[in-house]
């Protein structure tokens, strides 16, 4: 690959991450991350109010096996 190319290649990658497009989607895979800290904070909270994994689940769309790693809030 030539210098030129490796230039050019290089400037439309930076073009690329600054788009609105790219920037929009990492945004919404931060925010689906802090969404899931949230339910899990709560799915916590839930097991030390003596609901079962399962009604956890059902109310939160958390996965299961998320839940049943948790252990209950303190």
């Amino acid at each position: 690959m030539s210098y030129n190319n490796s230039v050019a290649n290089a400037n439309n990658l930076q073009r690329i991450e600054n788009s609105p497009y790219f920037v929009g989607r990492l945004t919404e895979a931060q925010l689906e991350e802090e969404r899931k800290k949230v339910l899990i904070k709560a799915a916590r909270r839930m097991l030390s109010d003596g609901m079962t994994p399962e009604l956890i689940q059902k109310y939160l769309n958390l996965d299961i096996e998320i839940i049943r790693a948790l252990k209950p809030a303190s």
